[in-house]
């Protein structure tokens, strides 16, 4: 899902940090959003082309600076902003593509953030389809065990046409832990996302399946 203006070079856009958030391409996702300069932040996108990154802060803390975001986030497009009597605002976004954060700066209240996306490579290949069917099979296990998957996202799985859109996907769909789910975003190559993805998959599926042994 690359962005036109988007596939080569790189980009300033408005910063949002997200608590134990980890927003992938495909994903529609709502967040509230508190803090002052993520407010700016939002409403600056609003009065352009709603275009945010947005990024999982590695520290729980109030107002998180460079050292406490991660450096792959994903950039997503504002659908709607509502504000709330408390002051805060629910935002409902869509990740668009993944991005490697570069440079970060704050200014006029709000935070910003100089991004290099990463495209989607959506070229076919067979080489990969037999580890797409692997991956794809780990996660049907994956949600016998954890989660209740709507039929129209296991359908959307099942057709992903790509490697990229498959582990994206996937990724948005499953308790993994933010730290894997951040490395799935950072990687380029499709094969090793693949690849660290079954792995995630199976290492889940072995704890989950004692887990359901035990109970």
């Amino acid at each position: 899902m690359n962005i036109p203006g988007f596939k080569s070079g790189k980009k300033e856009l408005p910063l949002v940090p997200l608590r134990e958030l980890v927003v992938f391409p495909h994903m529609v996702v709502p967040f509230f959003a508190g803090q002052k300069t993520s407010i700016n932040a939002v409403e600056e996108s609003m009065n352009g082309d709603r275009m945010v990154v947005l990024v999982c802060q590695q520290n729980d803390v109030e107002e998180p600076g460079k050292d406490d975001l991660y450096r792959a986030g994903t950039i997503a497009k504002v659908l709607q902003m509502l504000k709330l009597p408390d002051g805060t605002i629910r935002v409902l976004a869509e990740g668009r593509q993944r991005a490697t954060l570069r440079k970060y700066d704050e200014r006029k209240g709000s935070r910003y953030a100089v991004v290099s996306p990463i495209e989607e490579d959506r070229s076919p290949s067979d080489e990969l389809a037999p580890l797409m069917t692997t991956v794809r099979n780990s996660f049907e296990k994956y949600i016998k065990y954890q989660k209740k998957i709507s039929e129209e996202i296991r359908s959307s799985i099942h057709n992903a046409e790509h490697p990229d859109k498959l582990v994206d996907l996937i990724g948005a769909n499953s308790n993994l832990s933010s730290e894997k789910k951040i490395e799935l975003l950072s990687i380029t190559n499709r094969k090793e996302r693949l690849e660290t993805l079954a792995v995630h998959l199976e290492a889940e599926n072995e704890v989950l399946s004692l887990q359901n042994k035990i109970n």
